[in-house]
């Protein structure tokens, strides 16, 4: 049985709270068994210093990287020096940190990651390079301000409540936080970028009044077949007519206007929208 299938079969063979522990007690005892130590790399041509703190963060972050396509795409569209930028979905604050580079001591970078292992290192990293213009806040991007359900993991998402699956997975309760209560509290974003595994719809409908004012360049990162995914024709419905919307494979340089047709739209894609 392989590892995939051993993971299915407990989620399905114990109760919802027993799994809940199992899962917790899983991901303490990998965190726990993982020694700590920092490396540094260059990260889309800024050198920086990280600290690592789990098997997944080594095999993502142990490594050169090349500046994502998706953060070039965005340059001069808003991304630019002094611009403001929020990351919802910032994992362990690498890309907040590139973010924060390109923006310069002037701008800010506010970057929402809802597990707290990954928002603590983030805070980690943004201290050990010296990130001033750096926030890391501890909270969930949202629809509404409030809390919600979250799930347990390395690399966690808003839990699916619809699905026997959702409902058997690793609860943790978080702040959850809108686009526009981030506007509210910080100012206008010049950029947006939204990686928050399925939630999309959910975050970009808390973003109303930030969308409305027609001056913020969304990057959001589709998760098509995660299972709290929407069709993404009704991402691109979020922006009307004074938006340019375009589209890219993650990872890809060729960037195309939107097509509902296009087969880039059957799988993980971003979706690029820019103030005409």
């Amino acid at each position: 049985m392989t590892t995939r299938n051993v993971k299915a079969y407990t989620r399905k063979a114990l109760p919802a709270p027993l799994y809940r522990l199992y899962r917790k007690r899983r991901i303490a005892m990998l965190i726990g068994g993982y020694e700590n130590r920092q490396v540094t790399h260059m990260y889309g041509g800024v050198r920086l210093t990280l600290e690592l703190a789990d098997g997944p963060s080594e095999a993502y972050y142990d490594r050169d990287w090349a500046r994502p396509a998706e953060i070039e795409h965005a340059r001069g569209r808003g991304l630019q020096p002094g611009a403001r930028v929020f990351d919802l979905g910032a994992h362990q604050g690498v890309v907040a940190l590139m973010l924060a580079n390109l923006v310069g001591p002037t701008g800010r970078v506010i970057a929402l990651e809802a597990d707290p292992h990954n928002a603590t290192m983030a805070e980690r990293n943004r201290v050990l390079n010296g990130m001033t213009n750096l926030e890391i806040v501890h909270a969930a991007a949202a629809e509404t301000t409030g809390t919600l359900l979250f799930t347990g993991g390395l690399n966690g998402r808003v839990e699916n409540r619809g699905t026997r699956w959702g409902a058997n997975w690793g609860r943790l309760e978080v702040t959850a936080l809108s686009v526009d209560h981030l506007a509210a509290r910080h100012g206008s974003p010049d950029v947006v970028l939204i990686d928050v595994e399925g939630y999309e719809d959910h975050v970009l409908a808390g973003a109303e009044t930030t969308i409305a004012a027609g001056v913020t360049t969304f990057l959001v990162e589709v998760h098509v077949g995660c299972g709290l995914d929407v069709p993404p024709q009704r991402i691109e419905r979020f922006f009307d007519s004074r938006y340019s919307v375009e589209m890219a494979t993650v990872g890809s340089a060729n960037v195309e206007r939107y097509d509902p047709r296009s087969p880039i739209l059957h799988s993980r894609f971003f979706l690029f929208a820019a103030p005409r």
